[in-house]
């Protein structure tokens, strides 16, 4: 137990219960659906995941397993950010700031989602589109989870820090390459709708975050 320190910090009280809050989601999420979560770990196998849990079911992105695992990809993005928040041109220092990041990705992921299916629902091709979507909740809830774990003994481990940081790089650059695998495909597929498929990779998956980073980080600046 020597070797498990809480480092000296000011700000371990709030990270803590923000760290127990997602351990809290985590089990919650296993309880609902051990075989689905235990599936969500398996990183070689995502192929047959697909095939079992891409139906209505898991569909219902208000199912309590789904909801839970918005909270958590929002929460642990944004312990994400300020865990690396040192190396960047903002330093996070207060809970507040965290809070008002948090609450910023909370409300943006379920308005960027709603709005993506109005938009592609109007121009017909939401049918095509629904599993890319699906696919790329599946992969954020996955590095959500490994993303936790990977803060959490950065946080409270003897191990080198700058170790746990590019673990925090592998996974998001993991993440990158299963965004390629799931969107390559479907532009190989859609080719005749590719002004559509510009307009939701631009519109809606990158231009949100500057939002985020104007009204969430730029502000506290």
């Amino acid at each position: 137990m020597e070797d498990w320190i809480l480092k000296p910090d000011l700000r371990a009280d709030w990270i803590s219960l923000v760290f127990f809050i997602n351990i809290l989601f985590i089990l919650l999420m296993y309880r609902l659906d051990s075989r689905r979560f235990l599936g969500l770990l398996n990183l070689f196998k995502m192929h047959q995941y697909f095939g079992k849990y891409a139906h209505e079911k898991e569909l219902n992105y208000l199912s309590y397993f789904n909801i839970l695992s918005l909270f958590l990809i929002a929460s642990s993005l944004a312990m994400a950010y300020f865990s690396i928040s040192e190396y960047l041109l903002h330093t996070f220092h207060f809970g507040f700031e965290f809070l008002l990041l948090l609450m910023g990705l909370i409300i943006l992921f379920p308005i960027r989602f709603y709005t993506i299916q109005f938009i592609a629902k109007q121009l017909g091709f939401l049918a095509p589109l629904t599993p890319l979507l699906y696919k790329n909740f599946t992969y954020a809830t996955q590095l959500a989870i490994y993303l936790t774990a990977v803060l959490i003994f950065k946080n409270y481990s003897i191990f080198p820090i700058i170790f746990f940081d590019f673990l925090i790089i592998f996974l998001f650059l993991l993440w990158v390459y299963q965004q390629f695998r799931i969107i390559f495909p479907f532009l190989k597929t859609h080719l005749r709708d590719g002004f559509y498929i510009i307009l939701y990779l631009c519109t809606f998956k990158i231009a949100p975050w500057f939002w985020i980073y104007f009204l969430c980080i730029e502000t506290q600046m």
